[in-house]
C-alpha cells in the first residue's frame, strides 16, 4: 500500500506526493509502574520522564500492530507542519507569523516539549477546550430565559484551573443553588423540565452510551431495558430548576390586585427584575414512576421506581449520600468501565483524527476497539495521572504516532485505522474563524468578548436578600435609569444619521457642533450607568481601548454568542446549533466559498490595525512581503517555485499583488486543512 505523505501544491490547486524514507518508532515494550495505591486512591507520580515513557508505550502498541499488518509508518511531519498542527489542536488557531518565527529559529533541543506545555497552559487552550465542550454540553447564551454567561464562565474557569476531569463532571452533576452562585447549575438549566432527556444526554456525553431509545421501550440494539432507564433516571428526577417558594415574597410587587400604591408600570418592571429569583437548582423528594403505558411484565404501569445504575453498583461508602452525590460518585468512579475509557477515546480522536472506537459516543456491548490493549492503557493512564487532561494531551502530542506526516489516501470506513500517519482533516468552524482572527487581532487570546450578563439577572442577584421596601426602591431607580438611557440612546441614533448627512454635504461647522452634542450625550449615558447597581462592565469597556480601530465582533469564537447568530461566519462554516450533542459539521459548502471569496474577511485583513497589515508595512521588499504572507497564512515560507511565480505576478501588478496573494492564500485548501 502507498504510505507516502500528502502535501499541498499551491500552484496546481491539488496534491503532489513527496518522497522520504519511513521511520519506524521504537517498539520496545516498557513496563510502567507510575502510580501506587494508598487505601485504594491513586497517587500521581507523573514526571516529565514518566509522561514521555507513557508516550513511548503508546508508540509501541501502534508499531506492533503496524508490523503485524505489514504496514510502514510515515516519516515524521515537517517541522512547520507539526507546529501548525499543534497550534490548531491545542489552542484552536494557527500560530501568528511572530510565534512561528520564534519557534522555527529556536535551537534548544527541548523546544517541542516546551511549546506543548506552553500551549496547554495558555488562555488559548482554555478557549479551544470550551469550544469543544460547548458542543458536547450544548451550551447556549440563553437557557430557558436565563443568561448562560455564568455557565460559560464556570466551564472556562474549570479549564483555566485545569480542574481534574472527574471533578469537573462531579461538580456538574451535584451543582445546586442560583446560577450566579454556582455556574455549574447551567448543566441543569440547559435541560430544565426535561429530566428524562437530561439523563440520556449525560450518559451519551460522559459514558459514550446512547440509551435514549430505552426511555420508551427496551433498547432494540443494546441490552438496556426501559425499567433500567427509569431506575437510572430516578437519581436526578428530583432535581428541579424552578422554585415557586423562592419568588413568593416578591409576588406582592408584581401583583396587580395588591399594593395599589405601586404604579402598574413599575409592577411590570418588578416582575421582570425579580423573575430570575425563581430559578434555582435544588433537590426535591419527587419520586419517578413508570409511564402509564408501560408494557413489560417486570413492573406495573405508573409504579414508583427505586434508583439503581444501569450497570455496576453504587459503592456502600456512598449509600448515605444524596441521590445526586451517589450518581456522581458512581459515574466518576475509576472502576466505572466506561467513564475513563470514553474521555480517553474522545481526546485520542481529537488529536489523532480517528477514535479507537467509532463512533466515540455509541459504545454498545460487544463493540471492540481497533487497538483494545492501547485503549485500556489510555484509560488506565488517565486514572493514574488523576484525570489531568492537560497531561493526557501532552502525552499524546509527544508520541511519534501524533507527529507523523499526513496520509495521502482516503480512509476506509470498513477497515480499522492503523495510525500509520495523520488523517487529513478540515478545520472546524471555530478553528477557521480563530485562525482568521489571529491574522487580524493583536493579542487575540487576551481580547474579551462582547457577550455580557443579563442586566435583570445581575439585579436579581443583588436583590435576593433585600426587604420588599428595599427591592421596590431598587426597581424604581433602575427602571428610571433604563428609560433615561433608552431615550438618550434613541436621540443619539437620530443625531448620528444627521451627522452622516452633514459630513457628506461637507457642512463642517454644523457637523462639529453635532459631534460636541453627541459627546455630551455619551457622557450623560455614562453618568446614568454609574448610578446603576449594575457595573455595565466599565472596566472591560476601558480595556477595549487596546484594540481601537478593530470592530468589536472580532474576538475568539469562545467569546461570541453561543451559538453564533444565523449568517455568522461560524454558522456558515458548520458550528453546532447547540441543540443536539456534538452537532458541528466540517463539510464544505457553496455559502462558505462565497463568504471567503466575497465576504468581509478581506476588509478586516486590510484594516490598518490588523496584525497582517502591520507586518506587511514593516516588510520593505516584495520578497520579504511574500514571506510574511506565507508565514501568516500557511506557517511556512513559499517554495522557490512559488516565489518565482508570485514575484513575476508582483512585478506585473505592483502593490495590488499583495491583496490578490492574500486572497489566494485565504482560499487555498492548505489554509483550511490540518495536515
Amino acid at each position: 500500500m502507498n504510505t507516502e505523505p500528502r502535501s499541498f501544491c499551491l500552484l496546481s490547486g491539488g496534491f503532489f506526493r513527496g518522497g522520504g524514507e519511513s521511520i519506524l518508532g521504537a517498539c520496545l515494550l516498557i513496563c510502567l509502574s507510575l502510580s501506587f495505591s494508598v487505601n485504594g486512591a491513586a497517587v500521581n507520580r507523573s514526571s516529565d520522564a514518566d509522561l514521555l515513557a507513557r508516550g513511548k508505550q503508546i508508540d509501541a502498541f501502534i508499531t506492533e500492530r503496524l508490523q503485524r499488518e505489514d504496514v510502514q509508518p510515515l516519516r515524521p511531519a515537517e517541522e512547520t507542519v507539526l507546529l501548525r498542527r499543534l497550534y490548531l489542536d491545542l489552542v484552536g488557531r494557527i500560530p501568528t507569523a511572530d510565534e512561528a518565527g520564534q519557534y522555527l529559529t529556536a535551537t534548544n533541543p527541548g523546544k517541542l516539549g516546551r511549546l506543548i506545555k506552553d500551549l496547554l497552559d495558555s488562555e488559548g487552550h482554555v478557549s479551544h477546550e470550551f469550544n469543544l465542550w460547548a458542543d458536547l454540553l450544548r451550551v447556549q447564551s440563553r437557557m430557558r430565559n436565563l443568561p448562560g454567561h455564568s455557565y460559560v464562565e464556570w466551564i472556562q474557569e474549570s479549564f483555566r484551573r485545569n480542574m481534574p476531569y472527574d471533578e469537573f463532571v462531579s461538580n456538574l452533576i451535584t451543582a445546586e443553588g442560583y446560577l450566579w452562585d454556582d455556574g455549574a447549575t447551567g448543566f441543569y438549566f440547559r435541560d430544565a423540565g426535561m429530566e428524562l432527556d437530561h439523563m440520556a444526554n449525560t450518559f451519551q456525553v460522559f459514558l459514550g452510551t446512547q440509551v435514549v431509545c430505552a426511555q420508551c421501550h427496551d433498547h432494540p440494539y443494546d441490552s438496556w431495558t426501559q425499567k433500567q432507564y427509569y431506575e437510572q433516571a430516578a437519581y436526578i428526577y428530583g432535581v428541579k430548576t424552578s422554585d415557586p417558594k423562592a419568588g413568593r415574597k416578591f409576588r406582592e410587587l408584581g401583583n396587580n390586585k395588591a399594593r395599589e400604591d405601586i404604579d402598574p408600570e413599575l409592577k411590570v418592571a418588578a416582575r421582570r427584575m425579580v423573575r430570575p429569583l425563581r430559578s434555582r437548582v435544588f433537590e426535591s423528594r419527587t419520586p419517578l414512576k413508570l409511564p402509564h403505558d408501560y408494557q413489560y411484565d417486570d413492573a406495573e404501569p405508573k409504579s414508583a421506581v427505586s434508583p439503581h445504575p444501569m450497570f455496576g453498583d453504587v459503592k456502600r461508602s456512598h449509600i448515605e449520600d444524596s441521590l445526586r452525590h451517589q450518581y456522581a460518585a458512581w459515574m466518576t468512579d475509576p472502576e466505572n468501565p466506561r467513564f475513563a475509557t470514553v474521555v480517553a477515546n474522545r481526546y485520542w480522536k481529537r488529536l489523532m483524527g480517528v477514535g479507537l472506537i467509532e463512533p466515540v459516543d455509541d459504545l454498545k456491548d460487544g463493540v471492540e476497539a481497533s487497538h483494545p490493549e492501547l485503549l485500556k492503557f489510555l484509560a488506565d493512564t488517565l486514572v493514574e495521572i488523576g484525570f489531568d487532561l492537560r497531561k493526557f494531551q501532552a502525552i499524546l502530542c509527544q508520541t511519534e504516532t501524533y507527529q507523523r506526516a499526513t496520509l495521502n489516501r482516503e480512509l476506509d470506513p470498513d477497515a480499522p485505522f492503523l495510525f500509520e500517519g495523520r488523517p487529513l482533516e478540515r478545520m472546524r468552524a471555530e478553528q477557521m474563524w480563530d485562525s482568521v482572527m489571529a491574522l487580524i487581532v493583536p493579542d487575540l487570546d487576551e481580547r474579551p468578548g462582547t457577550v455580557r450578563t443579563d442586566r435583570n439577572f445581575e439585579l436579581a442577584r443583588q436583590m435576593q436578600d433585600k426587604s420588599l421596601d428595599e427591592i421596590l426602591a431598587i426597581v424604581e431607580k433602575e427602571d428610571a435609569l433604563e428609560k433615561s438611557i433608552r431615550s438618550t440612546q434613541n436621540k443619539m441614533n437620530q443625531m448620528q444619521r444627521r451627522l452622516r448627512n452633514l459630513q457628506r454635504q461637507k457642512r463642517k461647522d454644523q457637523a462639529d457642533e453635532l459631534q460636541d452634542k453627541l459627546k455630551d450625550m455619551r457622557e450623560q449615558i455614562a453618568s446614568y450607568r454609574a448610578e446603576s447597581m449594575v457595573s455595565f462592565d466599565r472596566e472591560r469597556d476601558k480595556e477595549q481601548d487596546r484594540w481601537n480601530g478593530l470592530p468589536g465582533q472580532l474576538v475568539r469564537a469562545s467569546a461570541v454568542q453561543s451559538p453564533a447568530p444565523e449568517g455568522h461566519f461560524l454558522r456558515e462554516f458548520g458550528q453546532s446549533d447547540r441543540e443536539t450533542i456534538d452537532a458541528s459539521s466540517d463539510e464544505a459548502s457553496v455559502p462558505q466559498a462565497l463568504m471567503l471569496l466575497n465576504g468581509p474577511v478581506m476588509d478586516y485583513l486590510k484594516n490598518g490595525r490588523a496584525e497582517l497589515a502591520s507586518a506587511l508595512k514593516q516588510a520593505k521588499t516584495p520578497d520579504a512581503k511574500l514571506d510574511v504572507l506565507f508565514m501568516g497564512f500557511l506557517t511556512r515560507k513559499p517554495s522557490v517555485e512559488e516565489k518565482e511565480w508570485l514575484l513575476s505576478e508582483w512585478n506585473q501588478h505592483g502593490n495590488e499583488a499583495v491583496e490578490k496573494i492574500a486572497w489566494m492564500l485565504l482560499n487555498a485548501r492548505e489554509f483550511s486543512f490540518i495536515q
